[in-house]
């Protein structure tokens, strides 16, 4: 009963805003809100959001007297909306009861509903001197105190994303930067998975729920042994190699998760929308926009392996909606933002880690005066999307601050937060090349019918296949995670096949039987 109890305490620091506000989606749906009030909550919130990122214009084109003049109006329209939750609490108890409450995490319902005899989930807790971590199977739970401080946590972090995302230092001196990270990707296998393995005996499939900094890392890039002399990067024994793996800000949101999408079962054909961002910049285009997203836009650099990426799923899915150069813009994306079954972004992630709201996906600019092109955190989220699957193939997508009691401030986020189960999202700035190529494996696992994490752990494993040298180094290979749900999107061709054969066995043996009875009536 302790176990539990701890589990709760965990579960509890983690994401429990998040959490709220997808219950508070399906109490709006059953608790008798009204569609007004629902309507002015989210003009409220686009607002404020909004006005939020003007500051930050403000802020940076040292325009003092404007700035003064948005806070102002943030300052009302906070007050506004604090006016409107107080009405809706008073004449609306049966919503806010929904919303605010069954928080509390059922350990035997997750055990039912996400968890099979294959599949655990491993969930750390980061206390100031000491380091724990849960393991769930659909059976048991075991409670582990690990002989480790949030400090040493932070400092190995740090180290293995120095190993894995600095690009320039993995280049220039690659015989110090090897050691270092088999060295460190070894630490941390021995000190925070190992004391799980005696619990994953029959185990293919990983999710792990991460605490603090620990969401900034990928945990296939784990080596379950230190090399003794110099093996290739494509020899090396990952993590990634013994398990599927996947991620969730906490155990209870990827219960939520799993009951929408319980809803959604596979289909025959996806309705894909994909975008390939394209960066010349058109100078008279420019003048529309403020000056931070002026000096942003001229330092986007083209990223010429996108639309041989979406070329790639044209041929794999050829009903889909593919957009390139000028048509590849915010508002097409919003236009159809209700129709997308899977929505794949290939362009540049702008990355705010003061203000995580303002983070942004970079559209290719066009003569639009409605939309500035850059989708910003706070839009993602007020978004009408009913995708089953998010890919944001660009920089950084599921990096940013972390904060306490919510966990990594990220566009991933912001996509959950519209509703999104599923996402395939980068934790440091990408290589388009090996992007592209991972992107393709990918959906050609996809559309074998595979679950998305065991689709994403193939397509990992191809590229380490085929690669040799340093362009088989984890930072080509791992920065993309899958979140959330892993579910199939599409029928595997081999369910269909059998359909078809036992309809036809169906159809003779009934055949059979009526020459037969015929025969039979007959004599």
């Amino acid at each position: 009963e302790y176990i539990e109890t701890a589990l709760q305490a965990a579960e509890k620091s983690k994401s429990i805003i998040l959490l709220e506000s997808l219950k508070g989606n399906a109490a709006k749906k059953f608790g008798g809100l009204p569609d007004s009030i629902q309507k002015k909550e989210a003009s409220f919130k686009e607002q404020i959001a909004s006005l939020g990122k003007q500051i930050i214009d403000a802020k940076g084109a040292q325009e003092n007297e404007l700035q003064e003049k948005l806070k102002n109006q943030l300052f009302d329209q906070k007050r506004a909306l604090e006016n409107l939750y107080e009405r809706i609490k008073a004449e609306f108890p049966k919503y806010v009861q929904m919303k605010k409450g069954g928080t509390d995490f059922n350990l035997q319902e997750f055990q039912d509903e996400v968890l099979d005899n294959k599949t655990a989930l491993i969930e750390y807790f980061i206390a100031d001197s000491s380091c724990f971590l849960f393991v769930i199977t659909n059976e048991k739970i075991e409670f582990i105190k690990l002989p480790i401080t949030s400090k040493m946590i932070e400092q190995k972090v740090k180290q293995l994303r120095t190993v894995l995302s600095n690009y320039k230092y993995i280049l220039q001196d690659e015989k110090r930067a090897y050691q270092r990270y088999t060295k460190v990707a070894h630490w941390f296998y021995k000190e925070l998975f190992v004391a799980a393995v005696p619990y994953l005996k029959g185990i293919e499939h990983l999710v792990f729920v991460p605490d603090r900094t620990l969401g900034h890392l990928p945990f296939d890039v784990f080596l379950v042994e230190q090399p003794s002399g110099e093996l290739p990067y494509n020899q090396l024994h990952y993590l990634l190699q013994d398990y599927s793996i996947r991620y969730s800000y906490s155990a209870a949101l990827l219960l939520e998760n799993k009951k929408g999408q319980a809803k959604r079962s596979p289909k025959e054909v996806l309705n894909l929308y994909a975008f390939a961002g394209s960066y010349d910049v058109v100078d008279s285009n420019l003048l529309r926009r403020t000056l931070l997203q002026q000096r942003t836009r001229k330092q986007l650099i083209p990223l010429p392996a996108v639309v041989g990426e979406l070329k790639q799923l044209e041929k794999l899915f050829e009903k889909g909606h593919y957009y390139y150069g000028a048509a590849a813009n915010e508002f097409n994306l919003k236009k159809h933002a209700a129709e997308i079954d899977v929505l794949h972004l290939a362009m540049h992630g702008v990355l705010n880690t003061n203000y995580p709201f303002a983070s942004s996906l970079a559209f290719t600019e066009n003569q639009d005066s409605i939309e500035d092109n850059f989708l910003y955190a706070y839009e993602i989220s007020q978004l009408k999307l009913n995708a089953n699957l998010v890919v944001l193939s660009a920089c950084e997508t599921g990096y940013g601050r972390f904060e306490q009691g919510e966990g990594v401030m990220s566009l991933a986020r912001s996509f959950m937060y519209a509703g999104v189960p599923s996402l395939v999202v980068s934790l440091w700035q990408v290589n388009d090349g090996s992007t592209a190529l991972i992107m393709q494996g990918f959906y050609t696992y996809l559309k074998e019918g595979l679950p998305k994490d065991i689709a994403l752990r193939k397509a990992k494993l191809d590229y380490l296949k085929t690669r040799t040298g340093i362009a088989a180094h984890p930072a080509y290979w791992a920065p993309f995670i899958q979140l959330g749900t892993a579910d199939a999107l599409l029928e595997k061709p081999t369910s269909k096949l059998w359909w078809w054969i036992g309809g036809f066995a169906l159809l003779v043996g009934i055949s059979f039987f009526i020459i037969k009875r015929k025969g039979n009536n007959e004599v």
